[in-house]
């Protein structure tokens, strides 16, 4: 495996269910992705997996540590990509002829600056995709203090009630997780994504290669890949009952770090480490390139699937240099 001591599987995933939830978004795709929403789980229950591995290895960091480090890394980049949509969202109401609610704006922009959109503070609906990152700071600071301060109690019994109430009550109440309200209490993003960080947790709390060490090889790059392609089935059909993919999700994460799984072999190359890099760039610039991708193929008159090709390769290629500026301004901060 590459010195990077990343896992290459999951790096290759991270980029493959990114570009995934950026085509959801994409109004020519909705048709063709009946289920672009559900690699969010992915992201959910990778994020637990690791906070959980974060608790295990600084045992000496707080929760309010925690948060500021998560917040920190990311606001640069976060709050660039909100000033571009939010310059996009004005050119598109005075495009349109149509007339701004600036108490509904100023009320957007404040909640998505503070990391609040989907956690039922305010409102947030300006860079929308970042709802996902709002929750994780938001919930993954509740998984933390859980894992930190009740530790075996919390693995063993009151994560795995968070995961069992918080999916029991979306799947009963609701024909679909994808929910932006809230239920009494809480908000339904934060329930979502709670739920999936705590599950991850409990995973990440197995000792993985112990429990799988007598793995056969050839059953390990067989249950990798089917879940792989069930899950395709499931974005592209929705066929698949949404319990079992989150099932499917937890699977496939669990299969990268068993040792000696082929398809870490497969994807140990730099440019699958970069790609799984951009994943965040791609997740928070992904609204603004999509407006100018339509904007530019309405202007030429070019087919849908030249302009999706467009977003993608606009995406890509604007993530990676973004990555590359902030990456060197952060160096030279230092």
């Amino acid at each position: 495996m590459s010195s990077t001591k990343k896992n290459p599987s999951i790096e290759f995933f991270r980029f493959y269910f990114m570009l995934v939830i950026a085509l959801g978004h994409f109004n020519s795709c909705e048709g063709l992705m009946v289920q672009g929403f559900s690699p969010v789980e992915f992201f959910f229950v990778l994020s637990g997996f690791f906070i959980y591995k974060s608790v295990q290895k600084h045992p000496q960091l707080s929760v309010y540590e925690y948060t500021l480090n998560k917040v920190k890394r990311f606001f640069p980049e976060y709050f660039t990509a909100l000033f571009i949509c939010t310059i996009i969202h004005f050119y598109s109401y005075w495009h349109n002829g149509m007339k701004e609610d600036t108490i509904m704006f100023l009320q957007s922009f404040i909640s998505e600056a503070m990391f609040l959109q989907g956690t039922g503070f305010l409102p947030g609906n300006i860079n929308y995709p970042c709802w996902y990152l709002s929750v994780l700071i938001i919930g993954g600071a509740f998984v933390f203090a859980v894992i930190k301060y009740i530790n075996k109690q919390a693995i063993t019994i009151l994560l795995p009630c968070v995961v069992l109430f918080s999916y029991t009550l979306l799947f009963t109440q609701f024909d679909t997780i994808e929910q932006w309200g809230s239920l009494r209490f809480i908000s339904l993003p934060l329930l979502r994504g709670i739920a999936g960080m705590s599950l991850g947790a409990v995973i990440g709390s197995v000792e993985i290669n112990h429990l799988f060490k007598q793995t056969n090889m050839y059953l390990l790059v067989f249950l990798t890949f089917l879940a792989f392609v069930i899950l395709n089935i499931s974005i592209f059909s929705g066929k698949i009952v949404y319990p079992f993919v989150i099932f499917l999700y937890s699977l496939l994460i669990v299969c990268c770090f068993i040792n000696g799984n082929l398809f870490n072999a497969i994807f140990d190359k730099p440019v699958f480490y970069l790609l799984g890099e951009i994943s965040f760039e791609m997740l928070i610039f992904h609204t603004s390139i999509m407006y100018v991708s339509k904007f530019i193929c309405t202007a030429l008159s070019l087919p849908v699937y030249v302009t999706i090709l467009m977003y993608i390769f606009l995406l890509v290629l604007f993530s990676i240099v973004v990555k590359k500026m902030f990456s060197r301004i952060a160096i030279i901060r230092k």
